[in-house]
């Protein structure tokens, strides 16, 4: 087999590079603990569920 004696050349695979220069950060990143709500949030949230309890009384069969 005389033909097939030089090695044969790697296959060039190519890196895929991101587009985005951020890209590849944002990949990276991980998420942190969430914060408990800011005290407005929680007067807000409070104050939205006794609407909801005014105007939807829970019904009672």
């Amino acid at each position: 087999m005389p033909q097939f004696t030089s090695p044969r050349p790697a296959l060039f695979v190519p890196v895929c590079k991101p587009r985005n220069p951020f890209a590849a950060h944002g990949q990276r990143r991980q998420a942190g603990k969430h914060q408990p709500p800011h005290a407005r949030q929680a007067a807000q949230q409070a104050l939205r569920g006794e609407i909801r309890q005014l105007t939807h009384p829970p019904t009672t069969d």
